[in-house]
């Protein structure tokens, strides 16, 4: 419910000039919306210079969007602080474990950051605000999800006590980022800032929820590669988001669009997160 509230509050009413009638539309996008004649004509049939009157003012700019959900997002970031401070304390491991845990959370933290953070840099017109929202999905959700995952463990065992911040629980936490970044796959180019804080807020309530509560306490699930607990909570999470949407504007609209396609760019850039994940094996 907060989710369609949200949705509805803060979509994006900014109308995109209409495209050339010369540019070229990419085959990826040719596939998605159909090799149609009735496509075609509606594409090429846009007037590549309309008047003042065609065009459409916008009804929310960027830079008013960006300047609300900074200040936003400043006091997001001050109560972050001020429950880290209250409710954890520093912890270290053992030497003898130091260096394997810190060999799997430097690998799992530069997937995070470089091999999402690219992945997600294939459309044309989202790229480089794809890669900024991945690192502000990785800054918002391993501080909020160092606070849920500790809350809800404590929950469940019922020994309430000051969460523990080590290596173990950041490395937890960068794996809750993870499905966190997976879900932004399913919504990559249709959420303003603030619905993907509202994303991140939810989502990682209801991952501590499932792995602590329902998977590890009451089923006793070992999921050694996190593909129940992290990929596939992620994946259905982003799909259900992504339903909550409705489809996307370029097939409520009747003028075609090109935000979707790619270039070769984009493409090159998509290829970095597996040439890391390559290196790393």
């Amino acid at each position: 419910a907060t989710l369609i509230l949200v949705s509805h509050l803060c979509r994006d009413k900014r109308v995109s000039k209409p495209e050339s009638s010369n540019s070229m539309i990419n085959e990826s996008t040719r596939l998605l919306y159909g090799q149609s004649a009735a496509y075609s004509t509606a594409y090429t049939s846009i007037d590549p210079h309309p008047t003042s009157q065609q065009r459409r003012k916008p009804g929310i700019s960027v830079r008013q969007t960006l300047k609300t959900t900074s200040h936003f997002l400043f006091w997001i970031q001050a109560a972050l602080v001020v429950l880290i401070a209250t409710f954890c304390r520093e912890q270290f491991i053992e030497d003898d474990k130091f260096l394997n845990v810190f060999q799997l959370f430097t690998g799992v933290e530069i997937m995070v950051l470089i091999g999402f953070g690219y992945l997600h840099t294939f459309m044309k017109k989202y790229s480089t605000s794809a890669l900024g929202f991945t690192l502000f999905v990785t800054a918002i959700g391993l501080q909020w999800g160092i606070l849920t995952e500790g809350f809800f463990a404590q929950v469940y065992t019922k020994s309430y006590g000051y969460i523990p911040v080590n290596l173990m629980t950041v490395l937890a936490a960068l794996d809750q980022v993870t499905a966190l970044l997976i879900s932004f796959g399913a919504v990559v180019g249709r959420v303003s800032p603030l619905q993907l804080l509202v994303m991140v807020a939810l989502e990682c309530v209801f991952y501590a929820i499932n792995k602590c509560t329902l998977l590890v306490g009451w089923l006793d699930f070992i999921d050694a590669g996190g593909s129940i607990q992290i990929h596939m909570f992620g994946a259905y999470f982003g799909l259900a988001v992504a339903y909550m949407l409705g489809p996307p504007r370029a097939y409520r609209s009747t003028q075609p669009t090109t935000n979707l396609s790619t270039i070769h760019t984009t493409q090159n850039n998509a290829v970095i997160p597996q040439e890391e994940l390559l290196s790393t094996l």
